[in-house]
């Protein structure tokens, strides 16, 4: 998965570029093209864990080009609404403030802590399994443990994170 990550980096860096002109050309938009070429990179993303890409840059050119004829066409039926480009810049930035990010900032350093702080086969499992997706069963094979073993192993992280972070892990005023 770390070799299929640097790789998608340098093709979105490469290629993120070509596909927003690409994709602004046909849908008028340049912030709705950003989310589109966004949407085709999560597409190669998706069909490369389930198959050999052989072409990543034409998958990216046709996928992007597919997903804005989609989104004008749901624009025709009325699935999807337009927003001009002026509109989208005169609404207020989403982005939380600076006190709230802080806040964030700071509860992610103490779930890193926490991470940190967990024994290392235990930690590697958790790893594995909540934040690269993979299954007890694939978990299992990889390090050559039961699947009742890496469960386990996946509870009691669980069960030390909450213990180390306690009740009030991201519950701000």
């Amino acid at each position: 998965m770390t070799y299929l990550n640097q790789s998608i980096s340098v093709l979105y860096g490469s290629e993120k570029g070509r596909l927003s002109r690409l994709v602004k050309r046909i849908v008028g938009n340049g912030h709705t093209a950003d989310e589109l070429v966004q949407d085709a990179f999560f597409k190669l993303i998706d069909a490369s864990r389930k198959r050999q890409i052989d072409e990543p840059r034409a998958y990216l050119t046709r996928a992007a080009r597919n997903l804005a004829l989609n989104h004008l066409r749901h624009l025709r039926q009325g699935v999807e609404v337009g927003i001009a480009e002026q509109v989208y810049n005169a609404v207020a930035d989403s982005r939380a403030s600076p006190e709230v990010e802080l806040l964030y900032r700071q509860e992610l350093r103490r779930l890193l802590e926490a991470l940190t702080a967990l024994p290392p086969r235990r930690r590697e499992i958790f790893i594995l399994h909540r934040f690269e997706g993979a299954s007890y069963s694939e978990i299992a094979t990889q390090l050559g443990l039961s699947r009742r073993t890496v469960i386990n192993h996946v509870f009691n992280a669980l069960s030390d994170l909450d213990v180390a972070l306690g009740p009030d892990f991201l519950s701000f005023p």
